[in-house]
């Protein structure tokens, strides 16, 4: 019999190989036959019949065993591969021949490198000559990979990342940036060393509409102790996306960008791999829960406050005066004085360069980065086109081009802002309109929620009064739009927050109670899936879906006003003193 002789001339880490002879090796010999290697096509890859047994364990203590005799013609050989698990990735020469064993591979004579891989299981490589064409067979067991390998050196090395005595300052900066972009670049590549754990395709709660497929994660070791890392999140993916997702396997590999900042890393995005490409994931727990910043005003009371979009400003009232301040600083950049009564409401554009104020004698807009005075709309008391009485709400439109306003005379009106007209007056309200919320919906229709002092909200698709939403017991202190216009959260004095879909239903989708106070400001999370409310002197975040608390944070005193910035990384509320509190996220990345 002749002889064949297999060389193995490099491994990434020891594993215990065990050859052992195919069963059946008429059945072998008869399924290599079936497709003879061409000599043009010098490599090629066949399954083994599911029929052909290979011991699925390996025997401790035996001796190799010859292979059988080749099914092969002389100068080509076939090697016959089994993996525990035998989902695995067989890559021969390079190319991916396979993601499933048992496998067989037939090969013309000479050389060839195997690579074995598997997500989260240690790669095993394996350099073969072929002579004298022959069968064989190879078992493979790929291990977990520990936990001391090298990705959690990498952890550990970036977390204490120190600068050497004869370094220079420079130097240091100079060799950090660099330890960063060489560590980005590994994980670019993919490397399994840099892992940071796996994400599992939560299939059952994708939500079709919103197209987000939720995840569950489950992180290496490592990485939880660099990093306070949350346990669930979700990706924006199409429907069709998310399914061949799903089809590829639940488990996906997760990987960290690193950056630097504050003094330590941070994880700057976190991937899932699937498709060939990266999905980055949101984090539905991402909530802002470590206070950043607290800032103290001139403990002067305060009627109202509110929050610019992107959180870098906040503007306050006392009595007839608005003062716009800086949240990183706290330096106050500009007051506003022209109102010749007290304010009752205000409000910035979308766009973050207009502010609003409404009072006892009309509306006005003011350019936020001069804080001088644009334009008055209803000037003057018992103006015909203006409110008869004190307005106590505005709200931009989301293309900033018009504005809505609720008065003390119980009607609603419609601003163009480029002509300073009232386009329309929406009146039926029994009570004074205390809160005004604004959205588009489908086909880019205006819809405008109003809350009353007669406890109830009216819906008006482009100024049509469709719906009358009945159900608090109270006055209504504050209403909110989700992002995606298709639901309406309302607070009210009688301690509670009801959610409504829009259109609604007869009942509201859901109740959440407060218990202790008014709820006098509420703010959905651009997500949707978050609601922050106010309530004395406490904030509460609810998950919209379950209806569960999720975090509460605490103000120093009663609290005005709450708002998240656009990318729903960080949370700022004002207080009646004129403070404000800035809440961020655990990870500070970008995601």
């Amino acid at each position: 019999m002749k002889q064949l002789s297999l060389v193995i001339l490099n491994f990434l880490f020891a594993l215990p190989l065990f050859a052992e002879p195919i069963s059946e090796e008429a059945q072998l010999s008869a399924e290599l036959k079936k497709t003879p290697v061409n000599e043009e096509t010098p490599v090629s890859a066949e399954t083994v019949n599911q029929e052909t047994q290979i011991s699925a364990e390996p025997k401790k203590n035996q001796e190799p065993v010859e292979p059988a005799e080749s099914a092969a013609p002389i100068g080509e050989g076939a090697i016959a591969l089994l993996t525990t698990p035998r989902e695995a990735e067989i890559y021969v020469n390079g190319k991916l021949f396979g993601n499933n064993t048992p496998i067989v591979l037939k090969l013309p004579q000479g050389k060839h490198h195997i690579e074995i891989k598997k997500a989260g299981k240690q790669t095993e490589n394996l350099d073969i000559i072929i002579t004298d064409g022959k069968v064989i067979s190879r078992k493979i067991t790929l291990l977990d990979l520990q936990e001391t390998s090298q990705k959690s050196n990498q952890a550990f090395e970036i977390d204490n990342l120190k600068q050497d005595a004869f370094e220079t300052e420079k130097e240091f900066q100079k060799r950090r940036v660099q330890l960063f972009k060489q560590f980005n670049e590994a994980v670019q590549q993919k490397n399994p060393n840099y892992q940071a754990g796996f994400v599992y395709l939560e299939k059952d709660s994708y939500d079709i509409d919103r197209q987000i497929f939720p995840v569950h994660i489950e992180w290496h070791v490592s990485w939880k102790k660099t990093f306070d890392l949350p346990q669930s999140g979700y990706i924006t993916a199409k429907r069709d996306d998310a399914k061949k997702l799903w089809k590829t396997g639940e488990k996906k590999s997760l990987y960290i960008y690193v950056e630097w900042g504050e003094g330590k890393p941070k994880a700057h995005k976190v991937v899932l791999i699937g498709l060939e490409k990266e999905w980055i994931i949101n984090f539905n727990q991402h909530l802002p829960t470590t206070l950043f910043m607290t800032l103290e005003g001139n403990e002067e009371s305060i009627s109202s406050a509110v929050i610019n979009p992107d959180l870098s400003l906040f503007a306050s009232v006392t009595d007839k005066i608005i003062k716009l301040w800086e949240v990183n600083t706290g330096t106050l950049l500009h007051s506003l004085k022209g109102h010749q009564h007290g304010i009752s409401t205000v409000t910035f554009s979308p766009q973050g360069d207009m502010l609003a104020s409404g009072s006892m004698d009309g509306i006005k807009l003011w350019k936020v980065n001069t804080g001088k005075l644009i334009t008055t709309l209803g000037a003057g008391l018992f103006f015909t086109t203006g409110h008869k009485e004190a307005v106590n709400s505005v709200a931009f439109t989301p293309d900033g081009k018009y504005l809505v306003s609720g008065g003390a005379d119980n009607n609603v009106k419609q601003w163009e802002l480029s002509t300073g007209k009232v386009l329309k007056t929406l009146t039926g309200h029994n009570g004074e309109i205390t809160s005004i919320a604004v959205t588009t919906h489908e086909d880019n229709i205006l819809v405008i929620a109003s809350g009353s002092q007669d406890k109830t909200i009216k819906l008006w698709f482009n100024t049509v009064p469709l719906y009358t939403l009945e159900g608090h017991k109270d006055i209504i202190q504050s209403i909110a739009f989700s992002p995606d216009g298709k639901m309406l959260a309302s607070g009210s004095r009688d301690k509670t927050i009801k959610l409504w879909s829009v259109p609604p239903t007869e009942e509201p989708l859901r109740t959440l109670q407060m218990l202790e106070d008014d709820v006098v400001s509420i703010a959905f999370h651009p997500n949707g899936d978050i609601l922050a409310s106010i309530s004395g002197a406490q904030i509460t975040l609810w998950d919209v879906k379950s209806g569960e608390i999720l975090n509460t944070l605490q103000q120093d005193a009663l609290a005005q006003s709450v708002a998240f910035s656009s990318d729903g990384r960080t949370l700022a509320s004002v207080g009646e003193s004129n403070n404000i509190k800035v809440w961020k996220s655990a990870i500070n990345d970008e995601l």
